[in-house]
């Protein structure tokens, strides 16, 4: 997780920012490790790209516009907690959900954040609705080449848009 916090800080262009260690929550399992042995036995299957090319490939679709972050017209982010499936079941433990995954749609809860993006210039934020339009004006401000606003469950979703 670690290699893959500075794959995207180094694609957004945040140089010199250290991730933020927080205790595991209820629900984290501990290490998340991919292993993809079994798809490629079974199914002769491999990656075509790594990890860290996939991160950098993300962030430019989240921009838009393909410009860097700082000088990007549009951009979507995705901040969101707690998902589940309805019906999803967890063990006692709160660690696990066996086979009961539930079904779609997917829950997710909105978070409480203090977000800060580069800009070249002061930006409109949009809290968006489940189709991607705009719902309602989200404050922000505008100050040292940053963009701030905050993120709240009030608004009722996990996507924002911040364009010019």
């Amino acid at each position: 997780m670690n290699q893959i916090a500075q794959d995207i800080l180094e694609a957004t262009g945040r140089t010199g920012l250290e991730p933020e260690h927080l205790p595991p929550g209820q629900a984290e399992a501990g290490h998340i490790l991919g292993d993809n042995t079994l798809a490629k036995e079974l199914l002769g299957w491999e990656p075509e790209t790594s990890i860290r090319q996939g991160v950098a490939q993300l962030v430019e679709w989240y921009k838009k516009d393909r410009d860097p972050v700082g000088q990007s017209a549009r951009l979507l982010l995705t901040l969101g907690g707690r998902f589940s499936n309805k019906g999803m079941h967890w063990n006692a433990e709160r660690t696990s959900v066996g086979s009961a995954w539930g079904k779609g749609p997917s829950l997710a809860a909105g978070l409480r954040s203090q977000i800060e993006v580069a800009a070249a210039g002061p930006r409109k934020v949009f809290a968006l609705s489940e189709t991607g339009q705009r719902k309602e004006t989200v404050p922000a401000t505008f100050a040292d080449g940053k963009v701030r606003f905050e993120a709240h469950p009030k608004y009722q979703t996990i996507w924002y848009e911040v364009c010019q």
